[in-house]
């Protein structure tokens, strides 16, 4: 191997070993291109097989519909849009279901449970009875905010405070 300093700098000693070996320094063979080409061919078809067999695969799950029940079908929306709701169906059906929250939440007392001494009661009549009362306490020793926000609200047993330890009684005839 020749002395390194006797090397150009910067060049690596295996150039200079064997010349006759040394190339244009980049690759001097050109590419396949019938191989891309295929491989492109290639994988451009297997993503069409695939898409269609996903296709039927889905067509299969969802259940192709008989003529008679494709009819049915149109005929019970036809029936629904000439309703007197269309085409607010689901608007209708919202109207009335918050009627009928409204109506259950502000009416007249009743009983719901006579056994337990549960009254149905109106929202507001609820508010005023909790503003001149208050809220009624829980049973139990209070929570403090740690206890509420972890361990799933359980109470967790207080710890006892530590003993103290016993002090020495002093001997009979010491001085203190």
């Amino acid at each position: 191997m020749p002395n390194e300093s006797s090397l150009p700098a910067g060049e690596p000693a295996e150039l200079h070993a064997f010349p006759e070996e040394r190339g244009p320094g980049y690759e001097v063979r050109d590419t396949n291109v019938r191989s891309i080409v295929v491989f492109v061919i290639g994988l451009v078809s297997l993503l069409v097989v695939v898409q269609f067999g996903v296709f039927g695969f889905l067509r299969s799950l969802a259940g192709e519909k008989s003529p008679q029940a494709a009819a049915d079908e149109k005929a019970a929306i036809a029936a629904a849009a000439s309703s007197s709701e269309a085409p607010g169906v689901l608007a209708g059906q919202l109207r009335r279901l918050r009627e009928h929250e409204k109506e259950a939440l502000e009416s007249k007392p009743a009983w719901v449970d006579k056994t337990k001494g549960s009254v149905r009661i109106p929202v507001s009549q609820a508010i005023d009875l909790l503003s001149e009362r208050g809220v009624p306490p829980t049973p139990g020793p209070a929570r403090t905010e740690v206890e509420v926000n972890s361990h799933s609200g359980r109470i967790m047993p207080a710890e006892k405070p530590p003993t103290p330890l016993p002090t020495p009684k002093p001997e009979p005839g010491a001085k203190p």
